[in-house]
């Protein structure tokens, strides 16, 4: 049908939601939001505990939070456990593999086809295969629909994206499936010997287990990282195999669709017209950019014809499953080309030139592109996307719970991974984060905090001033002690004489004196018990002042230590 005809479907409700393909390790997560910061959505990531937790609903799958975080703790999900054991367990088997595979086994994508056939796989697909047919869909779509616009969707995190986040741009997504869903349609209707088989796809990308989900085609998502793994965890060397070339015809210019222009390339020998008026877009911080503006470009009348757009950068060949993910470009590129020309070779006795080749290969699409099989649909999921926008009065309560009052505490830093603290604040109000991971709020509560312990500081400084001064009247108090203990001294030295001189009246005196003779022993013996205990006060009170002067010492150290504490965090002298 035509473009007119073409109806925006509704949002989803309810219904089964999009299958997990990333996973936390709550141990190794450190909350540090560098997944957020590398998001392109943002909100499908939950950071209002301790783990920054993924909802698989509104997370496209792109792959960006596990290459930014430098911990671990996002790592990929397939399906090769259950893959690996129902081949075991005898269950049959066959496998389709993506073109990608010369990246990730360089010199060995034919051995491996030899190991999986020793492993159980009863046969191997080359998706380059499926590629071609996908061109074919392409073009038929573009002739017979005239569409004003075709946003290929070979890349299901590029899917992912328009239905949950752009679905404006549902009807001009290709209606024909990926070269996978190709491959695997294929094989369910024109090889009757595998209809009870299940299908393994040997895929470079996280995010093919949603598509098969969606399309009802294939049973295991197995990542070329994880079947890479096993090889290298079980010493396993590749070239002890046989080379074994894949089932089916073989294909030729498709080979290069696993690259960044493949389709686009692949094109151009069928319809040189439609290659030119397309547009190769990839990685992610470029290609959600474009299609967050294509809606705008739609409206003007600027949009291309098709736009051969990729999650990857390096595209399939450097995919969220592939051990490739980490080759250099030119590395890349070498691989793939080596195969393209390994499969213009066998072309090329067909004649030299490129209508040759496509004289050749002609015949075999036509008898597989069969009309309606190879039908894509897709699901609005809006509604799971869907964040509320906070009003202005509550940006403003959310603001002060962030400690932001004055238009100087905005700084937009992107610390938070949000890059605005309006986008951080709107995280907080759907309830994705909390306040203590600004960092804003964080660097206000430690001056809060400093602050509050600025004044305790302070309030025990004047409390050891309050001290010192107690401290120095004890100390005169012992100083006039001894002036007091010399002074007993004295006065007991005269009453000692005193008492002495009255003794010696006394017996003179005769019997007249005895009375008083008595009074006088007592007199002088209590100036001696006087004159002893004022002896005992003299070490003493040098001892207490000699204690008091090292108090003294040190209080006055520990104060001046405070003043510089207090002078530190406020940057003024107390």
């Amino acid at each position: 049908m035509g473009e007119s005809e073409l109806a925006l479907p509704s949002p989803q409700r309810g219904g089964r939601g999009l299958a997990p393909v990333v996973r936390v390790d709550a141990d190794k997560c450190r909350n540090c939001h560098a997944c957020i910061a590398a998001c392109p959505v943002k909100y499908c990531n939950v950071a209002s505990g301790e783990v920054v937790e993924i909802n698989s609903d509104r997370c496209i799958a792109c792959g960006c939070c596990i290459d930014a975080c430098t911990h671990s703790a996002r790592l990929p999900v397939d399906d090769w456990d259950a893959f690996w054991s129902d081949l075991q367990a005898g269950v049959k088997i066959v496998a389709v593999v993506a073109p990608a595979v010369v990246a990730a086994f360089p010199h060995r994508y034919q051995h491996l086809n030899g190991w999986l056939k020793s492993a159980g796989v009863r046969a191997a697909f080359d998706v380059s295969l499926g590629a071609e047919l996908t061109v074919q869909s392409y073009l038929r779509h573009i002739q017979e629909d005239q569409p004003r616009t075709v946003v290929a969707q070979p890349c299901p995190a590029i899917v992912n994206y328009i239905e949950l986040y752009r679905p404006e741009l549902l009807p001009h997504l290709a209606p024909a499936g990926s070269p996978m869903q190709h491959s695997m349609a294929m094989i369910r209707r024109y090889y009757p010997q595998y209809a009870d088989h299940k299908i393994a796809v040997i895929s470079p990308c996280i995010a093919k287990k949603r598509e098969f989900e969606a399309t009802g085609l294939g049973d295991y998502n197995v990542t070329m990282r994880s079947l890479h793994n096993y090889i290298q965890e079980q010493r396993i060397d590749l070239a002890r195999f046989p080379q074994v070339e894949f089932e089916g015809p073989p294909a030729e210019r498709a080979v290069l669709f696993s690259s960044p222009g493949g389709l686009r390339d692949t094109l151009e020998r069928w319809n040189a017209d439609a290659a030119r008026a397309t547009r190769k877009i990839e990685g992610p911080r470029t290609v959600y950019a474009y299609l967050d503006e294509l809606p705008q470009a739609l409206k003007e009348g600027c949009a291309p014809l098709l736009i051969d757009c990729l999650n990857c950068e390096k595209g399939c060949n450097g995919g969220t499953g592939t051990p490739a993910r980490k080759l250099g470009h030119d590395r890349i590129e070498f691989l793939v080309a080596e195969r393209a020309r390994q499969a213009r070779a066998h072309y090329a006795s067909k004649g030299p030139r490129d209508a040759d080749a496509q004289d050749a290969i002609a015949p075999t699409l036509q008898e597989l592109d069969e009309p309606g099989l190879y039908r894509r649909e897709y699901v609005n999921r809006a509604a799971d996307a869907r964040v509320r926008k906070p009003g202005p009065a509550e940006l403003q309560a959310i603001y002060a719970q962030m400690y932001k009052q004055r238009q100087e505490d905005f700084y937009n830093c992107g610390a938070c991974g949000y890059s605005t603290c309006e986008g951080m604040a709107t995280a907080i109000f759907n309830g994705l984060n909390r306040p203590e991971n600004c960092h804003y709020f964080l660097a206000s509560l430690n001056q809060q905090t400093e602050r509050q312990q600025t004044e305790t500081l302070k309030g025990v400084m004047v409390d050891f001033e309050q001290t010192i001064a107690k401290v120095n009247h004890v100390a005169k108090t012992t100083d006039r002690l001894q002036a007091v203990a010399n002074a007993i001294l004295r006065i007991s030295n005269q009453t000692h004489i005193l008492a002495l001189n009255a003794s010696i009246e006394a017996s003179r005196a005769g019997a007249a004196g005895a009375a008083f003779g008595v009074v006088s022993k007592a007199v002088r013996d209590l100036a001696r018990s006087v004159r002893q205990e004022a002896e005992a006060i003299d070490p003493c009170s040098v001892a207490m002042r000699e204690a008091f002067d090292t108090v003294l010492v040190e209080v006055d150290r520990l104060a001046q230590r405070l003043a510089t504490v207090i002078q530190r965090n406020t940057g003024k002298p107390h």
